[in-house]
């Protein structure tokens, strides 16, 4: 009816399964080309596991902000003033902690929390890291529950 056409090179399965007896061997088959079965996929950004953990999207966001923090510090040599440095922190680097914060943050571990913040902390932001997350957290909520 669509024509819809699937390739199956790229197509990958990824099964979520919370019993206690994962016993999943079967395969997925599609004009007779078995489906690549994967743990964890890239999707908008976000990584997303079979057992919904956040650790490989959690390392993927630390790679990402330390990748601005190397260049925030050769922003800094230029002895930006107190508007400019505001901008910087609030346009290159936050957004990168906070795409996705209200799904992944919480359900992080402590120390993938710790991981993600320690680069915010050691360079002394004047700004609350968490209570953004927080905010932006509570302000999706409220979008989505009225």
């Amino acid at each position: 009816m669509n024509d819809l056409i699937l390739n199956t090179a790229k197509t990958k399965e990824m099964v979520c399964d919370f019993s206690r007896s994962q016993n999943i061997t079967s395969s997925v088959f599609i004009n007779g080309a078995e489906i690549e079965k994967v743990f964890d996929f890239k999707y908008l950004g976000t990584f997303f596991s079979e057992d919904m953990r956040w650790h490989s999207n959690s390392d993927s966001v630390y790679k990402k902000i330390r990748s601005q923090f190397y260049a925030f510090s050769k922003f800094k040599s230029f002895n930006p003033s107190e508007d400019q440095y505001f901008k910087f922190v609030h346009s290159l680097v936050l957004p990168i902690l906070l795409y996705n914060s209200e799904m992944c943050f919480n359900s992080c571990t402590e120390e993938e929390r710790f991981m993600l913040l320690k680069p915010f902390e050691r360079n002394a932001f004047n700004c609350d890291i968490r209570s953004l997350i927080d905010d932006r957290i509570f302000s999706t909520a409220a979008r989505y529950c009225c």
